[in-house]
């Protein structure tokens, strides 16, 4: 019987694998992701209209043209929308905020939304 071992290979492999492992670079740690636009839902009762509003808020110091989705299911039917939102610069420390509002059939029920924004 005979039996051969090799160290060398199987050391530099584990020195391979941890040198290339999900480590970011310098520049990506420093530049963290920031989020300026965050949203908040309800339903709103007007006399007899009822609607779906969703508010985006800005809190970065630039100017951002947001499009909102949104598809509810209630009730009494669904209600599906797409529209556009601007939002001012927030001054610092400061929140700027618009409202997409969609006319639905009745409060209360599902809602899916989802909103993308963009710097102009």
């Amino acid at each position: 019987m005979l039996l051969v071992v090799s160290g060398g290979g199987a050391g530099s492999r584990a020195q391979d694998a941890a040198d290339s492992g999900d480590q970011k670079p310098a520049a990506e740690k420093s530049e963290e992701k920031v989020t300026c636009v965050t949203s908040n839902t309800a339903w709103r009762e007007q006399g007899k209209s009822t609607t779906f509003e969703i508010e985006l808020q800005n809190i970065c110091d630039k100017r951002l043209k947001c499009t909102v989705d949104a598809f509810v299911t209630g009730a009494r039917g669904q209600a599906q929308g797409h529209g556009t939102v601007v939002l001012a610069a927030a001054p610092k420390g400061q929140t700027t905020r618009n409202v997409y509002a969609l006319k639905v059939k009745s409060a209360g029920g599902m809602a899916n939304i989802s909103h993308s924004c963009k710097s102009i």
